[in-house]
Formats: C-alpha cells, sequence, structure tokens
C-alpha cells in the first residue's frame, strides 16, 4: 500500500481556520487527521506540503517503521529533556 495523495484542507470558522490532513493510498484507504496554526504551530502548513512531495508514491508500512525506529531512538523524548532542562536553567539562573 502506497501513498497516492496528500491534500491539506481549511475552512474558516471566524474565529480560527480549521485544518485537516487527508492522506489517500493507492487501494482507497483514506486517513484523516486535524492541525492547528493558529496557536504557535505557524508555517505547518507549508511543512506538510514539502513533506508529501516526498511522501508519494512510499509505501505505509515503511514510514511507519521510520517513524517507530525515531520515537525508540528517543529523539521525540530528548526534545522534551531540553524543554525541562531550559525550565530548570531559567529557575536557578
Amino acid at each position: 500500500m502506497r501513498i497516492a495523495r496528500i491534500e491539506d484542507l481549511h475552512c474558516d470558522a471566524g474565529w480560527r481556520t480549521w485544518s485537516f490532513l487527508k492522506i489517500t493510498t493507492d487501494d482507497g484507504v483514506v486517513g484523516w487527521s486535524e492541525y492547528n496554526e493558529s496557536y504557535g504551530s505557524q508555517g505547518l502548513t507549508a511543512v506538510i506540503q514539502k513533506l508529501a512531495e516526498r511522501l508519494i508514491g512510499l509505501e505505509i508500512l515503511r514510514i511507519c517503521l521510520k517513524a517507530l525506529t525515531i520515537q525508540r531512538c528517543g529523539f521525540i523524548q530528548a526534545a522534551s529533556h531540553v524543554q525541562r532542562l531550559r525550565l530548570l536553567e531559567q529557575r536557578v539562573g
């Protein structure tokens, strides 16, 4: 199963813009996700669009295995530890 299409969709709700990500596989399976640029994640749509260029045509299983490998190596946990250290530095310093 390969990624066939990645779409970012937006709806103006007045007080904020609702953003959705739609991923479609070559088998017709569709996945949806909501994301938000209104509260500190400005530019996320541009990042998604750039990544989409590289992800189209890739096997989903390979992408999932890479994501699990990154998590297992602790890159995501390391980021949270860095944030905690910065908070401690601010309190102590």
